[in-house]
């Protein structure tokens, strides 16, 4: 049905179908997946707006069902306390986990976005912004030290696909972390970088909410990114380290 409003623009009759296809998942969340990944293919591709999308929206029921479900979830998560001895396995795991845990970008950024650099300054283009502007990264530790580890690094994985790259980095993680801990290597590091910068960068940073960090330093507007993040405790040792 995406394929047949290419060619006969019939909104009405694309989200009928939209909407019969999401009320096939079984769960509010699976629900919340499928109408997301559409909103997405309607943004990008089509260039629809969010008020022309709004057919597709969720009830307000389905959203409070939905938000209940996730502070159940959240109120259950338990502190997944980094020390440094994790920390710099971590590190060492690969030279992307390194290069992730200093300047608070995803796996898939460092791998496949655009980036230029200056002595001071690392620039990368980040897919979640209209316009794919590039967006100063404020790195823990040295730029030009970040810098060298990224070309080596992009040198290193020339021939190899971002998916060969990031199973092979959760393979490793996966024998570092506890069992409990969430996996994928995106999560852990920037949970990481985002503690730094709540301690660190200013002096206002520990008056700041976590989607207000998530916001100005990554980027990113979506304030329930927080959730991902916030349970991750540094322990004293790490907290020495990164400063």
């Amino acid at each position: 049905f995406l394929t047949a409003y290419k060619k006969d623009r019939n909104l009405p009759k694309l989200f009928a179908s939209m909407i019969a296809d999401i009320n096939t998942q079984n769960t509010v969340s699976s629900r919340a997946v499928r109408r997301s990944v559409y909103r997405g293919i309607m943004r990008t591709v089509f260039k629809l707006t969010d008020e022309q999308m709004t057919p597709i929206e969720a009830t307000k029921e389905e959203k409070q069902e939905y938000f209940d479900l996730s502070k159940k979830t959240i109120d259950a998560q338990h502190e997944e306390v980094v020390d440094l001895a994790m920390l710099k396995a971590i590190i060492a795991v690969s030279p992307l986990c390194d290069l992730m845990v200093r300047s608070g970008l995803r796996i898939s950024e460092v791998l496949d976005n655009k980036a230029k650099f200056t002595k001071k300054k690392v620039m990368f283009r980040l897919n979640k912004k209209a316009g794919n502007d590039f967006y100063e990264v404020h790195i823990i530790g040295s730029v030009g030290d970040w810098i060298k580890k990224y070309h080596a690094m992009k040198e290193a994985y020339k021939d190899r696909t971002s998916k060969q790259i990031t199973d092979s980095v959760n393979i490793k993680l996966k024998k570092i972390l506890p069992v409990d801990f969430y996996k994928r290597s995106s999560h852990i590091c920037r949970a990481i970088y985002i503690r730094y910068l709540y301690k660190f960068r200013t002096a206002d940073c520990a008056k700041w909410t976590f989607p207000q960090i998530i916001s100005k330093f990554l980027h990113h507007d979506n304030p329930t990114a927080a959730v991902y993040y916030q349970h991750i405790i540094l322990s004293d040792d790490v907290v020495d380290f990164l400063r």
